[in-house]
C-alpha cells in the first residue's frame, strides 16, 4: 500500500489507528491529521502539497487499520489466559491452538469483507473466494479432527475406568475363595500375635501400631483392598 498515510511514522499510524478504533468522526481525525508538522513536512515534500483527503482516510480504514485491528486482537487472543490471572506455565498446548486457530479465522472473515465488490471483477472475486473457501474447509477439517480426537480420549478413559471396576470385582471374587480366606486369616492372625508380643516386650510402642487387636470380623468388601493383601 502506498498512500499518504502509509508514509507516515508508525507512531502517527498508531494513534490514527485508534481513533479510528474509537468511531471517531473522520472530519475530526482529519483536522488532527493535517495539523501535525511531520504530516505537513511529508505532503510538502513527496505529495505536492496536497493534504490528506477523505479518500485517503478511506482507504487506509479499510487496509492499513483492518490490518492493525487483526494484529490488535490477534494479540489480545493470545494473551487472554495471562490477562485473566493465569501464569504460561498454565496455558496448555490445546488452548495455544485453539488461540491460533480463532486468529486465522478472523484472517479469514477480514479478507473475504475486503473482496471487491461483484460484478467490478467477477472472475477475480470467484478465483478469491475459491481460495478462501478451499482454506476455511481445511481449517474446519482440522476443528473436527480436534473434536474426534477429543471424544476418542474420553472413549478410551471410559474403556480404563470399566477395566479398573472389572478388576476391582476379579479382586473381590478372588478373596472369597475359601483357601484364599483362610490365608489371610492366618496373616491377620501372624499381625496380630507380632503385634501383641511387640506390645508386651515395649509396651511405649503401643500408641505407634495398630490398636485393633481383637479378631477381626469377615471379609467384606468395605475393606479397602490393600488391607487384604
Amino acid at each position: 500500500m502506498n498512500g499518504k498515510i502509509s508514509h507516515l511514522p508508525k507512531s502517527i499510524r498508531e494513534q490514527l489507528n485508534r481513533r479510528l478504533d474509537d468511531a471517531e468522526r473522520h472530519d475530526r481525525i482529519l483536522a488532527w491529521l493535517n495539523s501535525l508538522p511531520e504530516v505537513r513536512a511529508l505532503v510538502a515534500s513527496d505529495f505536492a502539497g496536497r493534504p490528506v483527503s477523505k479518500q485517503n482516510l478511506h482507504e487506509w480504514a479499510r487496509h492499513g487499520f483492518r490490518q492493525w485491528q487483526l494484529r490488535k486482537n490477534a494479540s489480545a487472543f493470545a494473551t487472554q489466559d495471562l490477562t485473566d490471572g493465569l501464569s504460561a506455565k498454565n496455558c496448555s498446548a490445546a488452548s495455544l491452538t485453539e488461540k491460533l486457530v480463532l486468529w486465522v479465522a478472523l484472517h479469514f472473515a477480514a479478507s473475504a469483507h475486503n473482496l471487491a465488490p461483484a460484478g467490478d471483477e467477477p472472475e477475480v472475486d470467484l478465483h478469491h473466494l475459491q481460495h478462501i473457501a478451499a482454506d476455511i474447509i481445511a481449517l474446519r477439517r482440522g476443528d473436527l479432527y480436534a473434536r474426534r480426537v477429543a471424544i476418542e480420549e474420553k472413549r478410551l478413559a471410559l474403556q480404563a475406568a470399566e477395566a479398573t471396576e472389572a478388576r476391582e470385582d476379579e479382586f473381590w471374587a478372588w478373596t472369597k475363595r475359601r483357601d484364599i480366606r483362610e490365608q489371610l486369616e492366618e496373616e491377620f492372625e501372624k499381625q496380630r500375635s507380632w503385634h501383641q508380643t511387640l506390645i508386651a516386650a515395649a509396651p511405649e510402642i503401643a500408641p505407634y501400631l495398630a490398636k485393633k487387636t481383637k479378631p477381626r470380623p469377615g471379609l467384606d468388601e468395605t475393606s479397602a483392598p490393600a488391607a487384604l493383601i
